[in-house]
């Protein structure tokens, strides 16, 4: 069966148990289904949850001052636990220690009114989590609601939401700033829904919701929050001086792609593009998707082809790009390890690239402006010709 992410699965949970904002069990179910999200795209994760290694524990309030608590916290543990039966089985259990922290808030309704208590619940959480003497990830999901009229099962009539979109667009920019205010380790999104408790709840992707570029799109706050967890506490490969053995043990992520040798030399080139781009990372070749090694029929005319690919398409200027064969297990891997770019953004036959999550996507007019102004502190004009 299909892994089903948050957003998706917050539509489910709204249309069978509808919305009460006295509730607990909304940000509890959240929460669980976020770790799920984490628990998915970081295998390190995955594994140790299986080994009883790691546990989670819901409505957290053991932070220095107990103000504000957490509404999912995960970390080590030491003792025997039990797992639960779930997509990716993991302990219910308290942690020895916190490495991970969440804070869920909801702006359903009376956006305006709300609006700035609700971040400023948010932004007290990340200040107490900053109280606690070893280093904590710590993650607020924002839930809010584009509907222009509601019936919740706390109210007595249908309420209107006047100008909905201008309310959601001024909490998402009030969102966005807060997030580049904050250190790497702090790391905020948004899902951004339509439920008026009348009808089906449906996902909001236009605006004024994030687009999925926007750092505080849901899938890319999930990716931060799994890279900065690697960062921390678990030893991320670093692409530049680890084997290939290290990066298939550690399994693909922002910064590591698996590629079949059958797999187009242009279609790595991109894949080298949106890295270059965005944090760097390494390629590996002759390794699937599920990490298992794959015959490469000609690795030295494989090798040429890369190389003479990234030649062509990346500009004839790669940087310190590495392109070298290492032996694991008896079979050829073409590791190329990539460096983030300090010059330029790349792009291939035309198309500019960024890596989000696991994948490359295509970047908009609007965050190539953004890259060039926060990155090389210069416009596009400036380099491309």
């Amino acid at each position: 069966m299909p892994h089903e992410d948050a957003p998706q699965r917050v539509l489910q949970f709204l249309d069978d148990e509808g919305y009460n904002p006295s509730s607990p069990i909304r940000s509890q179910r959240i929460a669980e289904f976020v770790l799920q999200d984490l628990l998915h795209i970081n295998k390190k994760l995955q594994d140790m949850a299986q080994n009883e290694e790691i546990a989670y524990q819901l409505s957290y309030n053991d932070f220095p001052t107990k103000a504000s608590g957490a509404n999912l916290v995960l970390g080590p543990v030491s003792r025997s636990v039990e797992l639960k039966d779930v997509e990716y089985p993991i302990a219910e259990a308290e942690p020895d220690e916190v490495w991970f922290a969440l804070n869920i808030e909801s702006l359903m309704t009376r956006h305006q009114q709300n609006r700035g208590n609700c971040l400023k619940r948010m932004q007290s959480a990340l200040l107490e989590a900053r109280l606690v003497e070893n280093p904590i990830v710590m993650g607020g999901l924002l839930l809010t609601n584009t509907s222009e009229e509601a019936l919740f099962e706390h109210l007595d009539s249908v309420r209107d939401h006047d100008d909905p979109g201008t309310h959601v667009d001024n909490v998402i920019s009030d969102l966005e700033r807060m997030d580049t205010r904050l250190e790497s380790t702090d790391v905020l999104g948004a899902i951004v829904v339509n439920y008026d408790g009348m009808s089906p709840a449906e996902l909001h992707t236009d605006f004024p919701a994030p687009s999925e570029t926007d750092e505080i799109h849901y899938d890319l706050m999930v990716s931060r929050i799994s890279n900065e967890i690697d960062k921390q506490f678990l030893g991320l490969p670093d692409p530049q001086t680890d084997t290939a053995v290290d990066f298939i043990d550690r399994g693909e992520g922002r910064t590591i792609e698996f590629k079949d040798p059958r797999a187009s030399a242009d279609d790595i080139a991109k894949v080298a593009a949106s890295m270059l781009n965005t944090d760097g990372g390494v390629i590996l070749v002759g390794v699937n998707d599920d990490g298992n090694l794959t015959d490469i029929p000609d690795t030295d005319q494989t090798q040429h082809d890369i190389a003479n690919t990234f030649y062509e398409r990346l500009g004839g200027t790669i940087g310190d790009i590495i392109i070298e064969v290492e032996e694991v297990d008896g079979n050829d891997v073409i590791l190329i390890r990539i460096p983030p770019s300090q010059q330029t953004l790349y792009e291939v036959n035309g198309k500019f690239y960024i890596r989000i999550g696991e994948s490359k996507k295509p970047m908009t007019s609007e965050v190539i402006n953004r890259f060039f102004k926060d990155r090389f502190n210069s416009n596009p004009s400036d380099f491309l010709k």
